[in-house]
């Protein structure tokens, strides 16, 4: 056989193990490992085949025509996810009575889709020591969980607990380095009547580090074929409120230092950076503290990995995950409405002022009403405090309708 006769052979040959491999029930890229393998063990019974520039190039060639045709197939046949329609509003204030002092709270919510799985996370931060923590873990959570939901071999409450526990690692990482500023800048007044600011300095040691933050995060996982999920993710005390209509169906529990499951993990800690620190209740607070879970506020966490979790605090969430209500609205709170209303007020109030606007079905209109609502509820528990202290306050609501649920 000549050499041009033998080279059409063997492109027939490595052809032919192209499109067998198709038949192979795999995954895209256990698909291309698979055909890669085939030509690699053909090539190497047949060396000759690579004898010149030509013929490498028509291998790569096959291989990649291939790939290119396969992820077309599963691109346009894997069937996309039946998305929801998500209509939000969301407000916040700072507290009054410190007008040099940034508002610690802050809020996100943030939405991606990867093929046939869209995960839409919702947060509600509320900072302690500064702003500097609450602002970042807010910005920074979707895309830090993103890929737990969109791959299902990575959702496992194991791998969520260890995603937030990195993160707080990180946290402390970036405050000692000085890019999160840990505390409030600094306003001295001077005598002409101005304000001199000072930044944060930044803490010398983890030890030294006084920011932190809750964090109340939900998130809706959409996949095809799959009534839409919902997983709650609580650090401390905001808050999460999942209503069906006007009914409440979930509340996230709250990680308070009163909470007696709290208190003795924290009695029992042992503060590596200052012994004096004790963790005995003491009214509403244990050393100065009232959440007893927190992303940064490292000064009173252990130093090393495998201690972490025995930490008098800890950024490990409470889970919990249910499908999708009907009819599904989210109410994520900071505690600063908290401190004047119930969670049965709050939901009340948010279902009463929704009503039943015309269009409503918009969801630019929909959203339009929601943050006239947030922004309400927000006046309604600042009023209530009266001249009482006065704190931060954050809140999200959304309205989630199926697309079973679509106006036609």
């Amino acid at each position: 056989m000549n050499d041009k006769s033998s080279f059409f052979t063997h492109k027939v040959v490595l052809i032919f193990l192209a499109a067998y491999s198709t038949t192979v029930p795999l995954p895209l890229n256990n698909k291309f490992s698979n055909l890669k393998g085939h030509v690699e063990t053909y090539i190497k019974k047949h060396p000759k085949i690579i004898a010149t520039i030509a013929t490498a190039g028509s291998v790569l060639s096959i291989c990649g025509v291939l790939y290119y045709l396969h992820w077309r197939h599963i691109k346009h046949s894997t069937p996309k996810a039946a998305l929801a329609q998500i209509a939000y509003g969301f407000a916040t204030r700072e507290k009054t009575g410190r007008p040099d002092r940034k508002n610690e709270d802050a809020l996100r919510i943030e939405s991606s889709q990867e093929e046939s799985i869209r995960v839409t996370t919702f947060c509600v931060c509320d900072g302690t020591g500064g702003p500097g923590v609450s602002n970042y873990v807010a910005q920074i959570i979707h895309s830090k969980i993103k890929h737990l939901f969109a791959d299902p071999k990575e959702k496992s409450i194991e791998n969520i607990v260890e995603a937030f526990k990195k993160l707080d690692f990180e946290i402390r990482d970036k405050l000692v380095s000085g890019k999160i500023p840990d505390g409030q800048a600094m306003h001295i007044p001077e005598e002409n009547g101005t304000l001199t600011i000072y930044p944060p300095i930044p803490p010398q040691s983890p030890g030294d580090i006084v920011s932190g933050t809750t964090a109340s995060v939900c998130v809706l996982v959409e996949e095809a074929t799959k009534k839409p999920q919902l997983w709650s993710f609580n650090v401390g005390d905001s808050k999460t409120i999942v209503t069906n209509d006007s009914t409440i169906v979930f509340s996230s529990p709250e990680h308070s230092v009163t909470d007696e499951t709290e208190g003795k993990r924290m009695e029992q800690f042992k503060n590596p950076h200052d012994p004096d620190i004790t963790y005995k209740l003491n009214g509403e607070r244990r050393s100065n503290l009232t959440a007893s879970r927190l992303f940064g506020s490292w000064r009173h966490k252990a130093t090393n990995e495998g201690d972490y979790p025995t930490s008098a605090v800890t950024a490990i969430p409470a889970i919990n995950t249910f499908d999708l209500p009907e009819q599904a609205t989210l109410i994520i709170t900071s505690d600063g409405l908290l401190h004047t209303k119930t969670e049965n007020d709050i939901t009340n109030f948010v279902h009463t002022n929704i009503g039943n606007p015309p269009n409503q079905n918009s969801e630019l209109v929909r959203s339009n009403a929601l943050n006239n609502v947030a922004e309400k509820l927000i006046e309604e528990t600042h009023r209530q405090e009266g001249s009482n202290y006065h704190d931060d306050k954050a809140v999200i609501i959304a309205q989630i309708r199926q697309s079973n649920q679509r106006p036609s």
